[in-house]
This record gives structure tokens, sequence and C-alpha cells, in this order.
């Protein structure tokens, strides 16, 4: 404005708005509401805890993560294998048939008891044997059905395991996009001290 005034003087800006001088402080009102001060009177300081400066604003190399690769886990887990079906043989091996006659007849069965008695055994190892079979049979069951189920664990465990691998390439971006941003950040914040440096050697900041 090329006027000059005294420490007591102000300049008078019109509609209530007025520069006036107090000590060494710049005050500028309207109508006896300060507006904004500036000077060697110091407002509250600032704290740098963060002490390093510098006044180089580096490019942010920092990027958005890459899209995920892990995926959800698509194969259905494995139920448990069904209840055995095989049981305990329920039928009893027979005692051995009897040694049969002596003499001319060594070997044959020349009593009708000794022929009932072959008779049974025969029949009782034919009820163990057809009990053995159906076991077996059902054992061939058991053992297809626990096939099956493994089959569909190795299948689950398999892509789980893909995933496992997906999500450490995931991790592994992450944490260097992360690194890159710590970078950015550490470089902003030098740019602020720098910032808040200049204007405090200016009287501008406390």
């Amino acid at each position: 404005m090329g006027q000059k005034f005294t420490e007591v003087d102000g300049i008078d800006f019109g509609d209530g708005y007025t520069l006036i001088r107090v000590g060494q402080t710049l005050r500028f009102e309207r109508r006896g509401v300060t507006l904004f001060e500036f000077g060697t009177a110091a407002a509250t300081a600032y704290t740098q805890t963060f002490a390093t400066a510098d006044r180089t604003h580096e490019t942010d190399g920092s990027a958005a993560a890459a899209a995920a690769t892990a995926t959800a886990i698509a194969a259905a887990a494995a139920s448990a294998a069904a209840a055995a079906t095989a049981t305990a043989i329920a039928a009893a091996i027979p005692a051995a048939a009897p040694a049969g006659g002596t003499g001319a007849t060594a070997g044959a069965y020349d009593t009708a008891a000794n022929r009932d008695s072959a008779i049974t055994t025969i029949n009782d190892l034919r009820t163990w044997a057809i009990e053995v079979d159906l076991d077996y049979e059902a054992i061939l069951v058991d053992v297809a059905d626990i096939r099956s189920k493994f089959n569909t664990a190795v299948t689950h465990t398999t892509e789980i395991d893909l995933d496992y691998e997906a999500i450490l390439v995931d991790v592994a971006d992450i944490r260097t996009q992360f690194n890159l941003l710590r970078t950015t950040v550490a470089d902003v914040k030098q740019l602020v001290n720098s910032v808040i440096d200049d204007l405090q050697a200016r009287s501008l900041l406390g």
C-alpha cells in the first residue's frame, strides 16, 4: 500500500478489514476479530520427532497390489468313508471229519455214524465258506468306497496346495507394495519437515 505505520498504527482496508502491527507481529482483523497473524511471535511450536528432511519429492514407487490369484476351493472335501459292511465271520470252522474204517475199509466211512459226521462237516464247511464269500464281497465294496474317498481327498488337497502357492505370490506382492509405500511415506514426511523448517525460518510457523 506504500503506507508507513507505527506499532500501534494500522491500515484500514474498509468494510471492517484492518492490518495492524503489534510488536513484531502483523495481525489481520475484521471488526476486531483476528483472521490471521504472522511474524516472530510464534504460535505453538511444531514437534518434529521425524528429524530427517529433504527437498526432493520422489516419485511414488508403489502401485495397487495385483489382483489375487488365490481362489476359493472348488473341489469338494472328502466325506467320511461309509461304515464297513464286512462283518466278523460268525460261522465256526467245523471239527475234522472222522478218519473212517480200518483194514480193508481204511479211509472209508463204513458206518452210518461216520457218514453222518462227514456230512455234517461238509455242510458246516459250506456254511462257513458262504459267509466268508459274502464278507469278501462286502470288503470289496468297503475298499472301493475308501478308494473313492481317498481320490476325492487327493483332488481337494491338490487344489488347496495350488491355492496356497497362489497365496504366497499374493502376499509377496502385497509386501513389495507395502515396502514401496513406506518409502513414499518417508519421503513425504521428509518433504513436510523441510516445508516446516522453511516456514519456521521465515517466522511463518511456530
